[in-house]
């Protein structure tokens, strides 16, 4: 793991189905770190990382671009609350070029991914909707949407664009000392933070599921048969068994 800038800034982001509420219940309510949630509120920040509008191009100076996009980061990270650049940003999108745009002109940032079977994304997002509140036209366009971030992702990860740490949000359920610790470890804390608030969300449901369990997919293997081959290759890419 590359030495940790603890100025960096920590970036967050899950697909719809993955649970990433959990962790954002979590993170915000670490100390040590502000945590900014703004993305999903009634007026969008506009700094680029979700509608792409400044996202360095390949035609583009690059590293001008990128100190571009940095800069309107920090910018309307401040106007959201941040004091400085020790915050997690929970982010609505991840594009492999707001990793490159990073390492371009902001070293030590890094990214934690709430990830399971893109099968099991697409039944979740199917179940419980997301925190995006994200719509669908159908069950295959929704596969067609976490293919591709899901392919963003991959790209990021597979070309080590930035430190990316992995979390399956039931492992927090069936670990979570464990599970916490390992954040803690990733983005540098000095205290491990409670796996508490993840647990009392699901309190507040009244017990009912918020989530089905890993491999549920497999049940549904023939009813969603179409929307799943289209999330096989990417599944398999990110080290999923392929049935």
């Amino acid at each position: 793991m590359d030495a940790i800038n603890p100025d960096a800034p920590v970036f967050l982001w899950g697909p719809p189905g993955s649970g990433v509420e959990r962790l954002a219940a979590i993170l915000r309510e670490q100390a040590e770190r502000g945590f900014l949630a703004d993305r999903f509120g009634a007026v969008a920040r506009g700094d680029g990382f979700d509608d792409g509008a400044l996202l360095p191009q390949a035609t583009d100076d690059f590293q001008q671009a990128s100190i571009a996009l940095v800069e309107q980061w920090y910018a309307q990270a401040e106007v959201a609350g941040a004091t400085d650049s020790r915050v997690i940003d929970w982010l609505r999108h991840w594009d492999a070029r707001i990793g490159l745009a990073l390492r371009q002109a902001l070293p030590g940032a890094r990214l934690i991914v709430a990830l399971r079977d893109p099968r099991d994304l697409l039944l979740n997002w199917l179940a419980f909707g997301s925190p995006g509140q994200m719509a669908f036209a159908s069950s295959t366009s929704a596969a067609v949407f976490l293919q591709q971030a899901l392919e963003q992702l991959a790209f990021t990860i597979e070309h080590d664009v930035i430190p990316v740490h992995r979390i399956d949000p039931v492992a927090l359920q069936a670990d979570p000392l464990q599970t916490t610790e390992d954040i803690a470890r990733f983005i540098g804390l000095s205290v491990t933070p409670s796996p508490e608030p993840a647990q009392l969300r699901e309190l507040a449901s009244g017990n009912h599921p918020t989530w089905l369990a890993d491999g549920h997919w497999r049940a549904y293997r023939e009813v969603l048969a179409g929307p799943f081959a289209v999330l096989a290759p990417i599944a398999q890419r990110l080290g999923f068994a392929v049935d």
